[in-house]
């Protein structure tokens, strides 16, 4: 309906304006936002501010913004028309002097979108060279950092020191670790530098930076050295990127296990983020405490942390950062893993689109977590839906894999063997953990710092669907996790432990193992299992897609199975499937250990009550 608008305007907007009201007005439909300061810089002091008035109180759709007070936009249909006229001047010159006011007040954002918009891209590097680190590092305008660097080019991007720099560090936050270090080798083009001091510096802050991408590539011995060295350098001035280290580092340590480490470089983190008096980076400090917390299975201070960290800070100053979505998908994860399953999906859903609209790589977690809870109501195609959104997100955003592959496929991996699937699972599991044995000191994905032990878990449960007799290893593994003090781990190390020993008949030490890990979780509150799905109950051990497989049988166990349940003896089997009596032996011990009995006859009736037979 454009030309029944337009003359709408013409005959009810435009007719009957003086000349300099009429021009006021064209100019203004070019500016997503104003005010009677910026009015008068622009159409001369004594009369922008009141030309603008004049055009309010004519009621021309001038409307003063909700969210700024002091600073009005034109009605957007209406600016959009007014964009089109023919008789709208140049506005080229417009947004110069525009860009030049924002900068004169410190609104940098504001400066280099305008600077871009009158089509002077030298100018607007500059003015992104004075875009602070303390707005950077908090994840501030993300997304429209990045859509600034598709509009400059990289000969004005990596023009400076500072502008390496800024580009390197808004790369690493959005995961692309690989364009962060390309970026930060071009600090090599300014080195050697007279400034002894200022080279120190740069070294500093490039160190900074190696650690975290080293971080992010799951290197711990590189993280850890090029974290202390940049901590070691870094000036004062520098405390956004130093508390960034330190965060990195008490990561690492979670990640690596050593969780008393961890506590007291969080500690240590957290009473420099409250010298430096910055809310955002004490809330993000407060989810590496979290995370340690959670580590340790304690689920419920984990959750009050978040809560109290939350309801004291200004929710408005938060939301403009990465930072509310992931204590929102962090309150949703321990909501489900205290069974909450209506709280969980609020709270992930809300940290979903808190990280998507900020441009996030964190928002991963939101879809994992989604998966999570449709795993845990047996929606096994609703859950793969979601993984497949995770993994397209990450692609869309080209995030390094390192950040996200191997949590993906050890979900993955539950999904699969939930469907049958065992031999994908092991395909995925081996993988993984074959890139960890190469790199040796590998670090798991970020967020999530169980990976290799689930891992090891995960392959050790599908040895035991397949006879293999895994008490040693599950139970070295469960000492290693305890050592750790990953309590929440254990409780289901201890249930995969009872099932091995179930399996060798070993009744007694089986049951003692089970009481053991459902008083754990009982303790904990752990009701929702990572990936599995049951019923949600405190006080059974549920029954996780892994431990279906526990008890699966194979074909060839089936076929013994069967000619038991028709009362042939061993040698009767034996001769009816050409194998050996000690090979009937072997697959009837297997096949009560697996079902958990003592007697054919009671494997017989456990296998019909459970649809095998």
């Amino acid at each position: 309906h454009d030309q029944l608008l337009r003359d709408y305007v013409e005959r009810e907007v435009l007719h009957g304006l003086p000349d300099e009201l009429l021009q006021t007005l064209y100019q203004l439909a070019q500016l997503p936002r104003f005010n009677h300061a910026l009015c008068e810089h622009l159409f001369g002091v004594g009369e922008g501010g009141g030309w603008m008035r004049a055009l309010a109180e004519r009621g021309v759709f001038i409307q003063e913004m909700e969210t700024a007070k002091g600073w009005f936009a034109l009605f957007p249909p209406l600016a959009k028309l007014l964009r089109r006229y023919p008789l709208a001047m140049p506005c080229s010159g417009l947004h110069v002097h525009a860009s030049q006011w924002f900068a004169g007040n410190g609104d940098i954002r504001e400066a280099v979108e305008h600077a871009l918009l009158a089509g002077q891209p030298e100018v607007a590097s500059s003015f992104l060279e004075r875009f602070t680190e303390e707005q950077l590092l908090q994840g501030q305008d993300l997304a429209l950092l990045l859509r600034w660097r598709t509009e400059l080019p990289d000969s004005l991007l990596l023009s400076t020191p500072r502008l390496i720099l800024l580009n390197a560090w808004v790369l690493l936050m959005v995961g692309r670790l690989d364009e962060a270090q390309a970026c930060i080798d071009q600090l090599a083009r300014f080195q050697p530098r007279s400034d002894a001091l200022r080279t120190r510096e740069l070294f500093a802050h490039w160190q900074a930076i190696q650690g975290i991408i080293a971080y992010g590539r799951a290197c711990a011995m590189d993280a850890r050295t090029h974290l202390l060295e940049a901590l070691a350098g870094l000036p004062e001035s520098a405390w956004a990127q130093a508390l960034l280290c330190r965060s990195a580092l008490t990561l690492v340590a979670i990640g690596e296990g050593n969780l008393e480490l961890a506590h007291r470089l969080s500690y240590d983190a957290l009473k420099h983020a409250r010298l430096c008096g910055n809310p955002v980076f004490e809330a993000l400090l407060e989810l590496d405490h979290a995370l340690l917390l959670e580590a340790r299975g304690e689920f419920a201070r984990a959750e009050t942390l978040l809560l109290r960290v939350l309801a004291a800070n200004d929710l408005e100053a938060l939301r403009g950062t990465p930072v509310y979505g992931r204590m929102q998908l962090r309150l949703g994860r321990l909501a489900l893993r205290q069974g909450r399953r209506e709280e969980a999906d609020k709270h992930l859903r809300a940290g979903l689109h808190e990280t998507l609209r900020c441009g996030d790589p964190g928002a991963f977690h939101g879809y994992l977590g989604l998966a999570d809870l449709a795993m845990g109501q047996q929606d096994i195609a609703g859950a793969f839906a979601y993984l497949g959104e995770a993994e397209r997100l990450m692609q869309r955003q080209r995030v390094n894999e390192t950040l996200y592959r191997g949590t993906l496929l050890l979900a993955s991996s539950h999904l699969w063997i939930a469907q049958g699937h065992c031999g994908r699972a092991r395909e995925a599991a081996t993988r993984v953990l074959a890139y960890e044995r190469r790199v040796k000191a590998i670090l798991p994905t970020p967020n999530f710092p169980e990976l290799i032990p689930r891992l090891q878990a995960l392959l050790l449960q599908l040895d035991l669907a397949q006879g293999v007799d895994v008490r040693e290893p599950v139970r070295q593994l469960l000492d290693h996790v305890l050592s750790q003090g990953r309590q929440a781990l254990a409780s289901e190390l201890w249930l995969h432990y009872a099932q091995a020993c179930a399996a060798c008949a070993d009744h007694q030490a089986a049951e003692q193992a089970r009481h053991t890990g459902q008083a754990l979780r009982q303790r904990l509150d752990y009701q929702c299992l990572w990936f599995t799905a049951s019923d949600g109950s405190a006080g059974e051990a549920g029954v996780s897609s892994l431990s279906s497989s526990a008890t699966s049988l194979s074909c060839r166990e089936l076929a013994v199975l069967g000619l038991i349940a028709q009362g042939l003896s061993n040698q009767e089997v034996a001769e009816q499937l050409f194998i050996s009596l000690h090979t009937v032996k072997t697959h009837a011990r297997r096949i009560n250990g697996k079902l958990g009995v003592a007697r054919r006859t009671q494997a017989v009736a456990k296998a019909k009550a459970l649809g095998f037979l």
